[in-house]
């Protein structure tokens, strides 16, 4: 996970938080106030827009997020905040019976979106959660581009790259 994708996780919490803990998410991802984290919202979402020019050759960026809560969570259920959520970080906003799924079938939401998102580029985003879990936040960033001076393949060696897994495969470098 990236620090723009940390970022934005946090602020979608922040939006949600009150009183000392909104201030401090606030304080720790370096925002003064909630307006100034609602215009940078507002800047990635024209960001995002600028860079949408796959219609004229240029890279196909997509910037998207989610969060699944559980019924029971009262705060994040207020129309104030799920508007916030919609319009300012184009959020998808999910309540489900967290307590009451299998652990797997929480994951299966999840991943669902998230294939959905990167255009099947990471199909499993994660095997299952606990039971614990109350709130689920996730961001996905999609960039599909070409460079503008390309790798000369001669030039280039298979070595091995580390999957999270664990998994060794070979990748050109």
């Amino acid at each position: 996970m990236g620090p723009f994708s940390i970022e934005v996780v946090l602020g979608m919490l922040a939006l949600g938080a009150e009183g000392k803990t909104s201030e401090q998410l606030l304080e720790f991802i370096g925002h003064k106030s909630m307006e100034e984290l609602r215009s940078m919202s507002l800047v990635s979402r024209l960001l995002e827009q600028i860079l949408l020019d796959r219609g004229k050759g240029g890279p196909d960026v997509r910037i998207a997020n989610g969060v699944w809560v559980d019924e029971e969570v009262k705060p994040f259920q207020s129309a104030c905040f799920q508007e916030v959520l919609k319009t300012v970080n184009k959020t998808k906003a999910g309540y489900i019976d967290i307590q009451n799924k299998k652990p797997t079938e929480l994951a299966e939401i999840i991943n669902s979106w998230v294939k959905e998102k990167t255009n099947g580029l990471i199909p499993t985003f994660v095997d299952e959660f606990s039971l614990d879990e109350v709130i689920v936040f996730a961001n996905a960033v999609y960039f599909k581009g070409t460079w503008s001076k390309s790798f000369d393949a001669n030039k280039s060696k298979n070595k091995d790259f580390h999957l999270i897994s664990g998994e060794k495969v070979q990748s050109p470098s």
